[in-house]
């Protein structure tokens, strides 16, 4: 395994949830320690679909939501994002805003607010992506 990309993936899991791998976020439509998007509809106990495409993306259950699968999901996206030439930044800031965020550049002027499952939800991705490289 390699150092920086498991060091990086605990900061996120830090960041995102502080280490549970139960946690509920964004209004009921991210989950885990690493808080897994389910395109911003309600979970009703189910896997995040952000999960499960990645898991299938690295010939993992996309059914399994332990913490052992939930860190080996996170590590195989995070190094292959490692792999492609991605900063330690651009990678948080891709788990806060999206891969296209990243491409863009927006990332890192993006502050604002979303409305998610009817409720208004505070965004810093620069912030973010200080709070990941400071853990």
């Amino acid at each position: 395994k390699d150092p920086s990309v498991v060091a990086l993936a605990r900061a996120i899991r830090q960041t995102e949830s502080n280490n549970n791998y139960k946690a509920v976020g964004d209004n009921g439509t991210s989950s885990g320690a690493y808080q897994w998007n389910n395109g911003k509809q309600p979970l009703n106990n189910g896997v995040p679909v952000n999960f499960q495409s990645m898991a299938k993306q690295f010939n993992l259950d996309p059914n399994d939501f332990s913490p052992v699968n939930q860190d080996k999901v996170a590590y195989y996206r995070i190094k292959s994002l490692k792999e492609q030439g991605w900063t330690p930044e651009e990678i948080a800031a891709s788990w806060n805003a999206g891969e296209g965020a990243v491409k863009s550049g927006s990332w890192k002027t993006n502050k604002g607010t979303t409305t998610i499952n009817g409720k208004v939800i505070a965004y810093d991705t620069p912030g973010y992506v200080n709070k990941v490289i400071s853990a």
